[in-house]
């Protein structure tokens, strides 16, 4: 199989640069025991690889000012596999900015702390529900799942969750080797002037999906072969989009799962990691909180694995041939090879508006003659648009008294003139198509967290579906096929963070 090279890059922002003094510990009760730690957050881009795959573009995905500000930081200090300290920051005016060459940092206001031998874990713009100072123990805060209700809302003005991790640990690292904490020792020579440094990676737990415009008015010719030839049939104008399936419970670590063979075995929660993911010698998985529960069996009732289907965007559809504009922030979304259906794949469903060659309308019992269209609904058959189902029932005598028979015959009835698109985001392509073994790979559809995948419809090859639910999530539909006519450049990019850009807000 195809090596799965996908080594999230990081949003890179670093709580501080350097260890503290390594003494022993003193009387956390005692006054003259205790000690300072300053907390820095700098901005630094990283070495980190992208998704490796043909559909992978170059460069960095830089992010806009709202995507990387930095509202608060909570640092939770683990003494004796137990949660000793939680010390948040949530005035922005703790922070002094500092600028070196370029680099942008941002100093905290020194913290009071007891002395002691410290794993410190960091989380920005989010606080870990559930965590208590002496009683939440370490492995409890490692594999921490947010579950209460649903996941800290897409809300860019409350800044975008971030939690630590080395980007460049070693494949099902665990929490030591993934660098989720730095060990630190805080002692009574940790004074205000010379307090301990702590330091920390830190990656973004959303992914980010952006669209760059073919052309300014992202309007397509459709085709259609007419007697052997070629011919335009409409003109489609995209006008709107919405996100399918996203999952409503996260974790708040990205964490992965392995296995030796390339299987749709149950994952096994002992087997998590926080390392990267890679196909030799083992086969990874993403791993979310609703994995195990995304089966064939229950694809149709999706409410049971909590996924949401959002809205059709308001506002307007983005035009920039040049920029890529967000289109949506999503959670990480893992699945087994054989859950990759269109129940579960996070997926973009584009609104249409068709501009049709030629409408027929009835000119006589079994004839018809060209109808000019302006707006309204549309019958389609044939390769020929229709006004309604009189005109249909004119040229091709079927006879169609309902639209639910009309459907049954396959005359599609696009209500408004509008059609609708879905392209399903694919994280890694293995070049192979169905109906060939082992046409899916393992994570080839899913979603993985500080991702920009950057969305370009290049080409629109046919009219899409009349109806805005379909197709339907059966076990029979998987996401990919030999044929589509809706035809998509992907480009996958680390979504860093530019330290000349950053912003403390």
């Amino acid at each position: 199989m195809k090596r799965l090279s996908i080594l999230l890059a990081a949003a890179s922002l670093l709580v501080a640069i350097a260890g503290c003094q390594k003494e022993p510990a003193g009387n956390e009760n005692a006054e003259s025991a205790k000690a300072y730690a300053q907390f820095t957050i700098s901005f630094a881009n990283p070495t980190g690889t992208k998704a490796a795959d043909a559909d992978t573009g170059t460069g960095y995905d830089a992010g806009e000012e709202s995507e990387y500000v930095v509202k608060n930081a909570t640092l939770y200090f683990v003494s004796g596999d137990v949660v000793k300290y939680i010390k948040e920051v949530n005035d922005p005016a703790a922070f002094t900015k500092h600028e070196y060459g370029g680099e942008i940092t941002y100093t905290s206001t020194i913290q009071n702390l007891g002395t002691g031998d410290y794993h410190v874990y960091a989380v920005v713009n989010h606080s870990l529900a559930g965590v208590t100072a002496n009683t939440t123990t370490e492995t409890q805060l490692q594999t921490l799942i947010q579950t209460a209700g649903a996941v800290p809302g897409l809300d860019l003005s409350k800044g975008i969750p971030m939690t630590s991790r080395n980007v460049s640990a070693a494949n099902r690292a665990a929490a030591a080797d993934a660098k989720l904490y730095d060990v630190v020792t805080i002692s009574t020579s940790n004074t205000k002037d010379n307090p301990c440094i702590i330091s920390l990676d830190m990656e973004r737990a959303w992914a980010k999906i952006t669209y760059v415009a073919q052309n300014a008015t992202n309007t397509y010719e459709v085709k259609a072969k007419i007697e052997g030839t070629e011919t335009k049939i409409a003109d489609v104008a995209l006008k709107d989009y919405r996100v399918l399936n996203q999952p409503t419970v996260w974790n708040a670590f990205r964490q992965s799962c392995s296995f030796t063979t390339e299987t749709d075995a149950s994952l096994v929660a002992a087997n998590k990691g926080y390392g990267v993911f890679n196909a030799n010698p083992n086969y990874d998985y993403l791993f979310d909180p609703q994995t195990e529960k995304k089966t064939v069996a229950n694809v149709t009732t999706m409410a049971d694995v909590n996924l949401t289907d959002a809205s059709f965007a308001a506002g307007t559809f983005p035009t920039s041939t040049t920029d890529d504009t967000p289109l949506a922030y999503v959670y990480e979304n893992g699945l087994h090879k054989n859950s990759q259906l269109v129940g579960y794949v996070t997926a973009v469903q584009f609104k249409g508006q068709i501009a049709p060659v030629k409408v027929w309308e009835k000119d006589g019992e079994f004839t018809v003659k060209e109808y000019t269209y302006s707006s309204g609904d549309l019958y389609f058959y044939d390769n020929k648009f229709y006004k309604d189902l009189d005109a249909v029932n004119a040229d091709t005598k079927l006879g169609l008294a309902t639209d639910a028979q009309a459907k049954q015959f396959n005359v599609k009835k696009y209500t408004g003139g509008v059609c609708y698109y879905v392209y399903y985001v694919r994280h890694w392509n293995n070049g192979i198509l169905p109906p060939t073994d082992g046409a899916l790979g393992i994570m080839e559809y899913a979603i993985v967290r500080n991702n920009s995948y950057q969305i370009t419809v290049t080409q629109i090859n046919s009219l899409g579906d009349d109806d805005m639910n379909e197709p339907t999530p059966t076990a029979e539909t998987p996401v990919e096929q030999t044929e589509t006519y809706f035809q998509v450049k992907l480009t996958i990019r680390p979504w860093v963070v530019r330290a000349q850009d950053a912003v403390l807000g």
